[in-house]
């Protein structure tokens, strides 16, 4: 009785998890507010589709969101790699996404423009500093996402991505406490959403100041010619 209770509460839970919102969709932000020419950054996403668990390859998992991001015009343009924020058995997510916290790494920012981290030490903290709850499609996502993670962004014993067939870590992507990456586990044949994040990037100048720089410079040296 005590089994079929509990087994009926983690089905209850799990449906509340995938309860999601979508709207607010809008163009979405690739280049954050404030960066200036030459700042490195990073994005971070939750897909909008969704994906089992079972699969043992962590490159299977990268695919899925590259495909993902690939899907919106704006991010296939940027020309990075985007690789999942997630833990298999052979590969831990702080090594996967080179968020090591023993590098500073650079800032994190969702799709929508938003701060999520000043560094890799602040993503693994415990403590984001807004959610990762923006898809490739710009709509607000707050729902399941499997992660195989800890809190420390490493790989959880016998809940990584493919380690266990009935359990495997989620964390919700509305969230900005240690749940973002872990509250629960569920089975690995579940269709769930996943992170994405980029390489790092490089804020480059508009064609315009482009033009201005080199008329700049075109002038100075006219000027020491004359």
């Amino acid at each position: 009785m005590k089994t079929t209770l509990y087994t009926l509460l983690k089905v209850m839970s799990f449906v509340v998890l995938l309860s999601v919102s979508q709207s607010g969709f809008s163009a979405l932000t690739t280049v954050p507010d404030g960066l200036t020419p030459g700042a490195q950054y990073r994005l971070v996403f939750v897909t909008a589709g969704t994906h089992n668990g079972a699969s043992t390859a962590i490159a299977d998992y990268d695919a899925f969101v590259t495909s993902q991001a690939n899907s919106s015009a704006s991010l296939a343009a940027l020309g990075t790699t985007w690789r999942v924020l997630g833990s298999t058995s052979a590969v831990d997510a702080i090594t996967h996404t080179n968020t090591d916290p023993v590098s500073a790494g650079v800032p994190i920012y969702n799709l929508g423009g938003q701060l999520v981290a000043s560094g890799n030490a602040d993503l693994w903290d415990g403590s984001l500093t807004n959610a990762i709850n923006v898809t490739q499609n710009g709509g607000a996502l707050a729902g399941a996402v499997f992660t195989g993670t800890g809190v420390n962004g490493l790989g959880l014993f016998d809940r990584e991505l493919g380690s266990n067939i009935s359990t495997v870590q989620y964390g919700n992507s509305g969230l900005t406490n240690s749940g973002w990456t872990t509250i629960d586990w569920l089975g690995s044949g579940a269709g769930l959403y996943f992170y994405g994040i980029s390489d790092v990037m490089q804020v480059v100048p508009e064609p315009a100041t482009l033009a201005l720089l080199a008329f700049g410079g075109l002038a100075l040296r006219k000027r020491k010619v004359g």
